[in-house]
């Protein structure tokens, strides 16, 4: 009795496992969970001879159910994060940032220079030592504000809100803008060496005067 209803709920599961692998056929993450419980169904996992008793029977029984439910959990899961080759829209960009070609998620996303990271995490640092809880910062926040300290370019807001202003009357990405105002490089040429994307943006001499005047904002903030 018992085998026989094992014989029938597999069957149904080999017709489910059949029909979704043939819709899924050109796709290898469903191969993946389909093909290994359809053959342990099939049964590659099923006992070589009478002489096998029935309690490794119903062990083996129990290997073909598992094998069928992760199968089954793994395509799930895939499709779920849409990490299914079919899920994957055709339109993908690749990531080039020598050609200003980023991923969609940073399409409405605006860039930060580091010199305005490091205003945020030290008023967070004064704020916390207000509050007598500067020994609850974590050591990632500390090793971060120490490396945006040393990295910035600009030390108030008078000055980065300057520079903003600068480089928003040139025709820059706004990724170009963090980079220039990061980097801060002494000529034209270094900045197109650094961000490719400048090649045919400005002139060597127009972009030479927005460094020019870059960095006498830098030694007189």
């Amino acid at each position: 009795m018992f085998q026989r209803r094992f014989i029938i709920i597999r069957s149904m599961l080999i017709q489910i496992l059949r029909k979704m692998y043939m819709a899924n056929i050109s796709n290898p993450f469903v191969l993946a969970g389909i093909v290994l419980p359809w053959i342990a169904l099939n049964g590659f996992l099923k006992p070589h001879s009478e002489r096998i008793s029935f309690a490794e029977h119903r062990f083996r029984i129990f290997l073909q159910f598992c094998t069928f439910v992760t199968g089954f959990a793994g395509i799930f899961f895939l499709q779920r994060k849409g990490l299914m080759p079919g899920n994957q829209p055709d339109d993908t960009t690749d990531e080039d940032a020598t050609e200003l070609k980023f991923p969609k998620e940073f399409e409405q996303a605006d860039t930060l220079l580091t010199s305005e990271v490091y205003l945020l995490l030290e008023h967070r640092r004064q704020q916390s030592e207000q509050k007598e809880e500067i020994d609850e910062m974590s050591d990632v926040f500390v090793k971060t504000l120490n490396y945006t300290r040393r990295m910035a370019r600009f030390k108030n807001r008078e000055t980065i809100r300057a520079v903003r202003t600068l480089l928003a009357t040139k025709p820059l990405h706004k990724f170009e803008v963090a980079q220039i105002a990061n980097l801060c490089p002494e000529t034209s040429e270094e900045a197109k060496a650094l961000i490719p994307s400048l090649e045919n943006k400005m002139e060597d001499d127009e972009l030479d005067e927005v460094l020019k005047d870059l960095h006498s904002k830098k030694t007189f903030q």
